[in-house]
């Protein structure tokens, strides 16, 4: 139901006004949701119609909980152009060294101009520090499927401790995640605001959640499990009183300027 929502949201955005390009998640960081292969061909298709290209954005590709899989665009028998942007920060767990790389998938060259000024971009120097570099032919050789495949299984298993504490905290309702290392909550019994449950979240707690306005998801928070078992045991224990605490109208701040902190961006649900 929720696919078919998407495909008609995009038919009405086309009809609206006119657009240049699609961006798409097929292994959804901000949700935990996984797009099928006949879910993005149904993309690929509508684009196709509307003469659109798509850029994907798969830094997430492969982040698939048991029994799911959500293969790279670029390998769907599609003739719509896609732009694929993958890099090293998520699947080989080096975060912060901005090394990344765009696929391009475009059987009727209709990129073509695209391409030159990407190729005329990269003789320039754009970023990527030397040690990365260095250290991305043995990263791609040696890391095997076996690590890989561990990560994502430890993961799963913290996705499902995370999903299962949630349910035992009031007022909140936890979307399950299918792979990447977030999922969504819920929050609008506790506050219809989140911008404001995620200051109090912080001010009377201490820990940090992500605001669902920021991508277009009001009435949620996004978390990650990606955290040690023990800090996501002690950031549920404390959510879990300040939902409490929030919906009995009692409060115990602790008086501090939420203006004064800048950590509100950070994606993550920690304890400190």
């Amino acid at each position: 139901k929720s696919l078919r929502f998407v495909h008609a949201t995009m038919r009405i955005m086309f009809s609206a006004s006119p657009i240049s390009q699609v961006s798409d998640r097929p292994a959804t960081s901000q949700t935990g949701s996984v797009y099928s292969e006949t879910h993005l061909e149904k993309i690929a298709s509508i684009c196709r119609k509307r003469r659109v290209p798509i850029i994907a954005d798969e830094i997430y590709n492969g982040f698939c909980f048991t029994g799911l899989d959500s293969p790279w665009m670029g390998s769907l028998r599609v003739k719509t152009p896609i732009i694929s942007v993958g890099g090293i920060s998520k699947k080989y767990l080096v975060p912060g060294w901005r090394l990344g790389w765009l696929v391009i998938h475009d059987v009727g060259n209709a990129l073509k101009k695209v391409r030159m000024g990407l190729e005329r971009l990269a003789t320039l120097i754009v970023g990527p520090n030397s040690i990365v570099q260095t250290a991305l032919p043995k990263i791609l050789a040696d890391v095997d499927e076996p690590w890989f495949q561990g990560v994502i299984g430890t993961l799963e298993d913290n996705a499902n401790f995370v999903y299962e504490r949630l349910k035992s905290i009031p007022g909140i309702k936890a979307v399950r995640p299918q792979g990447s290392m977030f999922m969504l909550v819920n929050v609008r019994e506790v506050n219809p605001d989140d911008l404001i449950f995620a200051r109090d979240c912080f001010d009377r707690q201490r820990i940090i959640v992500l605001p669902g306005t920021v991508f277009g998801v009001p009435g949620y928070v996004r978390i990650t499990f990606s955290a040690p078992r023990h800090v996501l045991m002690e950031a549920c224990d404390r959510l879990k009183e300040y939902c409490e605490e929030t919906i009995s109208g009692e409060t115990h701040g602790t008086g501090m300027d939420f203006s004064e902190c800048s950590s509100l961006g950070s994606p993550a649900i920690v304890s400190s």
